[in-house]
């Protein structure tokens, strides 16, 4: 099949990373593969990843990712009346709807992929500024509740994204629950203690680790979490990578923006790795890449009891569930810490998840492949 995938993260950030671990896989399977995106340097390039064709687009510095309408007009030019079997749409905003509308106008079947809760009730009122707030949710709204109809499907990735798209009258032929795969590559294998040396972390420590931006309340959650272990324990909190917001503590160590290699060390160098997600709508509709990226890295996970990484967590025992409030989160990660075998037993299962065939992205990616083959079958 000749598939064209459409997403409006830059290269190497959000759901364009999930776009092309799929399209690698597919491209594996045979099938011809090009994904759109926008450019890190916001200049017109392309170029090939494992057989993949990369379109980048420029994306100007004014707009919020996704509505730049010139880089829509570029998009559509680039396309022109190019012919596809498949186009897959990485969500809804202009850049990604409006080459997807155009493709399949020349004969592609058209799907989705809903990997976020953008609109009303979603992220949208996590955002700060409160006139931001009133101009995007009806927008956000529209494109993932109104435009998202007039596809022939919707890959979720989710449950709650699942039963969301039933709600906008897919039958369950036209949906598909696509999580990540969970096989994210973490290299060099290294020891805990080489990991930590390399960071200047003491051995001995009690050492837990968060990755990358987090909703404000899910910060505070986090933060007050961390306050509260270090009154009660000598445990040391090591915040990995960019975030939207730095912990300001002494006893946190934050690395800022790694290597891929330092990020592998980052996650080795932990004992466990923290998920917290508060109790809102927008984290009901995630499935954060990070969980694959924990467990990749054989360490358990401390998630709080919201969307589907729970249940991954608790049937194949790879970590710690709790509340999702910060008094049970600490009090969990406290008790873990009581028990250093059975955080290395946890660990080791996260691993060997990691590894299961039956979670890998080849496996997604063969669902996916029987998915669209069963659409134009049906077409």
């Amino acid at each position: 099949m000749k598939i064209f995938f459409t997403t409006f993260n830059q290269e190497g950030k959000g759901s364009f990373l999930r776009a092309l671990a799929l399209a690698k896989k597919l491209a594996k399977l045979g099938h011809q593969l090009t994904v759109l995106c926008a450019s890190q340097q916001n200049t017109l390039e392309e170029k090939h990843l494992d057989d993949v064709r990369l379109i980048c687009f420029p994306w100007g510095k004014r707009f919020l990712h996704g509505y730049n309408l010139s880089e829509v007009r570029a998009r559509k030019r680039w396309l022109g009346k190019q012919r596809f079997d498949i186009v897959h749409a990485f969500d809804m905003r202009p850049t990604c709807a409006q080459p997807a509308f155009q493709a399949r106008r020349h004969g592609a079947l058209m799907l989705s992929d809903w990997a976020d809760l953008f609109g009303k009730g979603g992220s949208v009122e996590e955002r700060s500024n409160p006139i931001t707030r009133a101009i995007l949710r009806p927008i956000e709204s529209y494109n993932e509740r109104v435009l998202r109809k007039k596809g022939d499907g919707v890959t979720c990735i989710c449950s709650h994204l699942y039963k969301m798209a039933q709600g906008l009258n897919f039958s369950d032929k036209q949906l598909l629950l696509l999580h990540n795969g969970f096989n994210q590559t973490i290299n060099p294998r290294t020891s805990k203690l080489e990991a930590r040396q390399h960071f200047g972390i003491n051995p001995d420590l009690y050492v837990a680790g968060s990755l990358g931006a987090f909703f404000n309340k899910d910060f505070q959650l986090l933060k007050s979490a961390i306050e509260y272990c270090q009154s009660q324990k000598d445990i040391s909190f090591v915040h990995i990578g960019q975030g939207n917001t730095v912990l300001q503590n002494t006893r946190v160590i934050t690395t800022g923006r790694l290597s891929d290699t330092e990020l592998s060390l980052a996650l080795q160098a932990c004992d466990i790795l923290l998920l917290p997600m508060a109790d809102l709508p927008a984290n009901h509709g995630r499935f954060p890449l990070k969980f694959s990226e924990y467990i990749s890295a054989g360490r358990p996970v401390l998630a709080t009891r919201i969307g589907d990484v729970p249940g991954f967590t608790e049937k194949y025992q790879c970590g710690y569930v709790s509340a999702p409030n910060p008094e049970d989160f600490a009090k969990t990660l406290l008790e873990a810490f009581d028990k250093p075998k059975d955080i290395e037993k946890r660990g080791s299962n996260a691993l060997r998840l990691s590894q299961n065939p039956e979670h890998s992205w080849n496996s997604r990616a063969l669902d996916l492949q029987n998915f669209y083959e069963n659409l134009l079958k049906n077409s």
